[in-house]
């Protein structure tokens, strides 16, 4: 089984530039969280900021829109949960 520390070391391995490893965390995330067992279930869709259809002319500011399925509108912003990831270094 491959570990999340193996799969950050890759992509350090592999990128080219800081904006590219920061590219392939991000991808990494949006598809962990659409196919995880747990996480599928709670987020409709899990846009990239550049995918998501209502940034208008927002420039990429490295935030995720997941669209909960289960979460009543109260506890989130219209619906909808935002995170930022970066793939920092491990110590």
């Amino acid at each position: 089984m491959t570990s999340i520390l193996n799969i950050l070391d890759e992509f350090r391995k592999e990128a080219e530039s800081q904006r590219d490893l920061g590219d392939r965390f991000e991808r990494f995330l949006q598809a962990y969280l659409q196919t995880d067992p747990y996480y599928q279930d709670l987020f409709s869709h899990v846009w990239l900021w550049m995918e998501y259809p209502k940034r208008g002319n927002s420039p990429d500011i490295g935030i995720k829109m997941p669209r909960p399925k289960n979460e009543s509108p109260p506890l989130l912003w219209r619906g909808l949960a935002s995170s930022c990831c970066r793939p920092l270094a491990i110590p």
